[in-house]
């Protein structure tokens, strides 16, 4: 059977989206994995699977995967690039905001006539038993014993657990073994993503993920952090790698906006 799909470029990585709306189609983890082989496949960061809703209030389910064929609940990227395929691919009834929904909550897009996506997501949380993450109280910043040195990391969920930590003065090689004992340490019981960053005014905002993962997830992450401690203004930029993000939150439970350009590289299909 061959199906069709869209090659995006977001944030820095690659993507594959597929449409399960109107062709059939079923990707198991060993052709999830056949695919992402960038030799004899398509080859991708994440892989996007556009579904009808579960929710009558929602316009789509985005199903996102990593190259192993694992479930990824939260990558905000993926669901940008999905906002973008759905309106180019007039999947929408109307202009009007997309209404998408995945393992980590729905999620508002909108694709202008430039192809710039605004997302409306729900508000940071910060109370650890949401994150999860294991703390008596809820503190701005937590010390962590992480590879013989104390880590000062702030903890938070924006739809999935991220530890964010100012750029530590290490080696390359120190900073990579911080973060990968970060990922797994024990007061995440669900494991986290790694978000290191850079104020480099109030207004702008360097981040790093030396463990990989979704540039929009780490960089909001950051960003609220900086909002929420007043090193950053409420609206800010956020530069990773060669990619430029717009967010813009107000505190509290009022929703972050953010704004992202994917790419569309190339229409295929593929036997699978």
């Amino acid at each position: 059977m061959r199906v069709r799909f869209s090659k995006m470029y977001c944030s820095g990585s690659d993507f594959v989206v597929m449409d399960a709306v109107t062709q059939r189609l079923f990707l198991s983890q060993q052709l999830i994995s056949r695919l992402a082989d960038r030799s004899r496949g398509i080859g991708f960061s994440r892989i996007a699977v556009i579904e009808p809703p579960y929710d009558p209030d929602q316009d789509f389910f985005v199903q996102v995967y990593d190259p192993a064929g694992r479930d990824v609940r939260a990558c905000i990227d993926a669901v940008a690039c999905g906002v973008f395929f759905v309106t180019q691919k007039n999947l929408t009834v109307t202009r009007k905001p997309v209404e998408m929904s995945s393992l980590s909550g729905a999620i508002t897009g909108k694709c202008d006539m430039s192809g710039a996506v605004s997302l409306s997501l729900h508000a940071p949380s910060f109370s650890p038993s949401s994150v999860p993450f294991r703390a008596q109280n809820q503190e701005k910043t937590y010390i962590l014993q992480v590879a013989g040195r104390n880590v000062f990391c702030s903890a938070l969920s924006v739809g999935s657990p991220c530890c964010v930590v100012q750029k530590p003065d290490f080696s390359q090689e120190e900073s990579g073994q911080i973060a990968r004992a970060l990922v797994s340490h024990e007061r995440f019981p669900s494991g986290c993503s790694v978000c290191f960053y850079e104020a480099v005014s109030r207004t702008d905002l360097r981040v790093y993920l030396p463990c990989g993962g979704d540039v929009l997830t780490g960089g909001t992450a950051a960003a609220a952090v900086g909002i929420t401690q007043g090193f950053l203004e409420q609206t800010v930029s956020v530069s990773a790698a060669d990619s430029q993000i717009r967010i813009r939150w107000h505190g509290d439970s009022s929703r972050v906006n953010c704004t992202v350009a994917p790419s569309l590289v190339y229409d295929g299909e593929i036997e699978i």
